[in-house]
């Protein structure tokens, strides 16, 4: 494979005359270009310092601090102002693809490229409240769990995980090789507690939990709702596999991951 050089390295010899665009300009494009892919092929999107989210009147001030998104990155320092949007519960992220104005508001859950800082309620007028600045994206490197059950899926804690280091947990995913039959379906809870303690659901709204009906496709993969309750285990805490229902006739071989990401 070919050495590849740098698109925008210069090539000068003495007595050439100074050009501020291809001797100065473009190389100088060309680094950062250079450190914004290799953060980008190193990293996930998220938030590694900072950003904390507060309700100014109509707007939601974004700290300053240090995130990526799309190997871009940001300093916070911004203002969102929702004056003029509609009554709804809004997501303020940023967005990767706007250089000029990345601070950014919408009701639906922002995708690939758009990174969550806060979640916050807008009445539609002049109030804001309800603000969820544990909504944000914590962490660029993942550190995923996995724990397989093998055979016939039972009730109950199935396994208690101790936590190396300090972690955010995105989502849980669940997936079986048999889901069951007869009538209902696999549930699984995580909950985080300390030492003497199986401590507390990290799914405030139970409904978020990941579930499997007895009915689905063997080998579906379910992913949960958003953990609203304390999903930030510090290091020598622990993570508690609890499942919470299994089908009328259980299924069979529960493996579940818990998405994470250091922090």
């Amino acid at each position: 494979m070919a050495y590849q050089e740098f698109a925008n390295k210069p090539s000068v010899s003495n007595g050439d005359a100074l050009n501020p665009t291809t001797q100065i300009n473009n190389p100088a494009q060309g680094v950062q270009d250079e450190f914004e892919l290799r953060d980008g092929d190193g990293r996930l999107d998220g938030v590694a310092s900072g950003l904390g989210c507060s309700i100014d009147d109509t707007e939601i001030d974004i700290a300053s601090g240090r995130a990526y998104v799309a190997g871009k990155r940001y300093s916070g320092g911004a203002s969102v102002d929702f004056t003029g949007k509609s009554s709804d519960t809004y997501f303020v992220y940023i967005d990767g693809a706007d250089d000029d104005g990345p601070y950014k508001a919408k009701t639906s859950s922002p995708t690939s490229g758009e990174l969550v800082l806060c979640t916050v309620d807008w009445n539609g007028s002049d109030t804001l409240s309800n603000l969820d600045d544990d909504a944000k994206v914590l962490g660029l490197q993942a550190h995923d769990i996995v724990v397989a059950l093998p055979g016939t899926a039972a009730a109950g804690v199935q396994a208690v995980i101790p936590v190396a280091h300090d972690l955010w947990v995105e989502s849980v995913r669940i997936a079986m090789s048999s889901n069951g039959a007869g009538s209902g379906a696999t549930t699984v809870d995580v909950h985080l507690g300390a030492d003497g303690s199986k401590g507390d659901s990290i799914f405030a709204t139970q409904a978020n939990r990941p579930s499997l009906a007895h009915d689905a496709a063997d080998y579906t993969v379910a992913v949960s709702g958003m953990p609203d309750g304390d999903r930030k285990p510090d290091a020598g805490e622990h993570l508690v596999i609890e499942v919470d229902e299994v089908a009328g006739t259980p299924g069979a071989d529960l493996t579940v991951l818990i998405k994470a990401r250091l922090r």
